[in-house]
């Protein structure tokens, strides 16, 4: 590579490494509401450092009523292991002291974000790219969608990570003259994919659907050993389900999600219930809630798209998709199969959560796609002696236009950040009262209060109704006391 070839790019890199450092070093860490799933991650982080194992300290009433998990604290079987084993760095390095342990882990997110950055930068670069580096890092670091999962400190943030690195390592050897992977990439990408399926075990198939799209691992050895590394990667914890549960695949998500934001039961309140119901008995029983569901779903989802990525960048990344697939007729082109990777998700989460939280893992690749897609449609119509400063034009037009006059807003979010600082403001009275109740598990509203206060409890949110029958099953809650601190207003801690 030429000289002068080289120097840009380090320069390139180095103003864009300054621009995400500059945003990370102005913005001020949001308190983290009482229901944060930080909190419940950071608890089994510091069963684990104990080496107690994978055991939670918040216990969902719904939970209880499976002999396996039927005491407090108690396994882990809400959650897959990925996060919990992430977060025993900042439990190990924060010593005792909660308050520490949690700013660290907040760093980080904070670096995994950069690292983020410098993953995406370091492909748009290498693809001689480096007029879309900082459009691309200056609409991504303004997202509030963005903002929220970094700032409370959400599995989202190495989820999406691992979904770049895994898009990129795809992308290039889609592009090799020879269409293989070597044994050793097709390895790493297997193990990515499993390291992905223990992060957020929801998204299983994802990196499959990349793998397998024409134009990816296209060659059948480079997916036998992507597989057999996936398999050798989560074989552990499928058989750790499968001894405690009988289940390998148990969560008890499978018993809540359809449920949980019906009428019957408003916001997560299917998870203070003592009633379990699988999605399948439900589908049998009263598949019109699962179908009023499911489109509810896909009505909140498509009419919320510009809530975390601007109409602007939609509608130009969309527009050069477009123009691409007319000329070439190639469904491989990475906007198609993202479009097809952000649909498949709309459609499986319209029928279990409306969070968009869960779309935050494609926002970094989807978005550095559509501006590498918008770069090269401008390349191809604005040419001659003034084409370069006319592409540099329409970058920084639509740049401008996506941060300040149609940019990304999510009002949900600002409402559960005002709503978490509230209810953080009553935790210091609530530690009070929990140092004044007996020792043992507690009955609370507050994954915070029981981190803080280094307890472990029953999630009991609303009016004790079961309160009694739970006293009655577990023996350790017979004399529980109940301690609350308040949660934020709809006690989900989500930005909607």
């Amino acid at each position: 590579m030429p000289r002068g070839a080289t120097l840009r790019r380090m320069l390139a890199l180095a103003a864009a490494l300054a621009l995400a450092g500059a945003w990370l070093a102005a913005r001020e860490t949001p308190p983290h509401d009482a229901g944060s799933d930080l909190y419940t991650h950071l608890s089994v982080a510091r069963h684990l450092e104990r080496g107690e194992g994978f055991l939670c300290d918040m216990a969902y009433p719904l939970s209880l009523t499976f002999p396996f998990a039927a005491r407090v604290p108690q396994p882990l079987v809400h959650r897959p292991p990925g996060y919990p084993l992430l977060m025993t760095l900042p439990v190990a390095a924060g010593g005792d002291d909660p308050a520490r342990t949690e700013a660290l882990a907040g760093r980080l997110s904070l670096l995994l974000l950069a690292l983020t950055a410098l993953c995406g930068a370091a492909h748009a670069l290498g693809r001689g790219r480096g007029d879309v580096l900082l459009p691309w890092l200056a609409v991504m670091l303004v997202n509030p969608l963005l903002h929220m999962t970094v700032g409370w400190a959400q599995v989202e943030i190495p989820t999406a990570l691992l979904l770049l690195w895994l898009w990129i390592r795809l992308k290039d050897a889609a592009a090799s003259p020879a269409g293989r992977s070597s044994v050793r990439a097709a390895a790493l990408s297997g193990f990515l994919a499993g390291a992905i399926a223990l992060l957020r075990g929801d998204l299983f198939w994802l990196p499959w659907l990349w793998m397998i799209w024409p134009g990816r691992l296209r060659d059948r050895r480079g997916l036998t050993v992507a597989a057999a590394c996936w398999a050798v990667l989560l074989a552990p914890w499928w058989i750790r389900n499968a001894v405690l549960c009988g289940d390998p695949l148990f969560t008890l998500q499978a018993y809540a999600e359809h449920l949980k934001q019906t009428p019957a039961w408003p916001g997560y309140s299917i998870y203070a219930s003592l009633s379990p119901e699988s999605f399948w008995h439900t589908l049998g029983h009263d598949p019109g809630l699962i179908l009023r569901k499911a489109l509810a779903g896909l009505r909140y989802y498509a009419t919320r798209l510009d809530a975390w990525l601007p109409a602007v960048l939609w509608g130009c990344g969309a527009l050069a998709a477009v123009l691409r697939f007319r000329r070439s007729r190639r469904l491989d082109d990475p906007l198609p199969v993202l479009g097809a990777s952000l649909a498949a998700m709309i459609l499986a989460y319209a029928a279990f959560s409306y969070t968009l939280r869960y779309l935050a893992v494609l926002l970094p690749v989807l978005t550095l796609e559509m501006w590498l897609a918008v770069a090269r449609e401008t390349d191809v119509r604005l040419t001659g002696p003034r084409g370069r400063a006319a592409r540099l034009a329409v970058l920084a037009a639509v740049t401008v236009a996506s941060i300040w006059i149609l940019p990304a807003r999510m009002p949900g979010w600002e409402r559960a950040r005002d709503a978490a600082a509230r209810s953080a403001a009553r935790l210091p009275a609530a530690l009070e009262r929990l140092e004044q109740a007996p020792e043992g598990p507690i009955f609370t509203d507050s994954a915070a209060l029981l981190w803080y206060g280094k307890r472990a409890g029953v999630w009991l949110p609303g009016p004790e109704t079961h309160e009694r029958a739970i006293r009655a099953l577990l023996p350790e809650m017979t004399r529980a006391p109940t301690v609350r601190q308040g949660p934020d207003d709809d006690g989900s801690g989500e930005g909607r």
